[in-house]
């Protein structure tokens, strides 16, 4: 395991992310520690899942998330459930 400050990685780029193909690197910044790891292909899922491997999922839940963003924005209703008990129960009802 290597832990790098920002300034590191800045200088010698090359050289922390080819040392991430084989080790841990952490970028240690303020308080924090942040992971730097190298995944296969443009999958962003941290535990590797193909769903998210496929650019057009991927896509999809971008356009949801801007979707539902938008209709909040125009005043559109929500509903927000503290348990998922409370979320059935409201679902029983439509």
């Amino acid at each position: 395991m290597v832990v790098i400050s920002a300034r590191e990685l800045a200088q010698s780029s090359d050289k922390y992310f080819d040392m991430a193909l084989s080790q841990p690197v952490f970028l240690r910044r303020r308080e924090r520690l942040f992971e730097i790891r190298a995944v296969e292909g443009d999958n962003p899922s941290p535990s590797g899942d193909p769903y998210f491997a496929n650019p057009k999922n991927v896509e999809a839940i971008a356009q949801a998330i801007e979707y539902n963003d938008r209709h909040a924005r125009d005043g559109g209703q929500s509903q927000t459930f503290g348990t998922a008990d409370e979320a059935r129960k409201y679902l029983e009802t439509l």
